[in-house]
């Protein structure tokens, strides 16, 4: 009865350490087929270059609001953040001044000068069972919300007519005393 029981005992240990082995092994095949664990090395590295005359003049701005959706699933378990974020958009020009022949022009390029959070962002998230949202996930949406009402911004036909115009009457009533300037967008 002892050798029986001895031997049921070294029998359930030797199967739970096969189970682990197995399990590890599996583990780890699934880890390598790319799918379920992630290893991620994350370095920043950040210097400074030089740097030049910025003419920048914002002449309009608008409200912009942005709404970012990102859904994930693995192993049927699904984690989902909505992220919305209202901006304010400052247009205006990135100018370049050229004296040609004694004329001054005046060259510009409407863009975006600042994308601006106002307000509170509403954030609506739901993890999966055991996948769950990551920090660098939420940044990651934030960022992306962020790109997409600068983007936005720059799509509005209005918006960037309206700058234009402000623009070019402000660079005409600058420059007046010494003539008109010749202004000219580039793009």
């Amino acid at each position: 009865m002892a050798q029986e029981h001895q031997f049921w005992k070294w029998g359930c240990i030797t199967l739970m350490v096969l189970i682990a082995a197995v399990a590890a092994v599996v583990w780890k095949g699934l880890d390598g087929m790319g799918g379920i664990i992630n290893h991620t090395k994350d370095v920043v590295i950040v210097h400074t270059e030089g740097g030049k005359e910025v003419l920048e003049l914002s002449t309009y701005e608008k409200t912009v609001v942005s709404t970012r959706v990102f859904k994930n699933t693995k192993l049927w378990s699904t984690k989902k953040i909505t992220y919305t974020q209202s901006y304010k958009a400052k247009y205006g020009a990135d100018l370049e001044k050229v004296t040609i022949g004694g004329i001054l022009n005046i060259r510009y390029k409407i863009i975006v000068t600042s994308i601006e959070p106002i307000g509170e962002a509403t954030i609506d998230s739901d993890n999966g069972l055991w996948n769950k949202i990551t920090d660098e996930e939420r940044a990651k949406v934030e960022h992306e919300a962020r790109m997409q009402a600068r983007e936005t911004a720059l799509q509005d036909n209005a918006a960037v007519h309206v700058a234009e115009e402000r623009l070019v009457e402000f660079i005409r009533k600058k420059y007046a005393e010494d003539g008109q300037p010749k202004v000219y967008r580039r793009d």
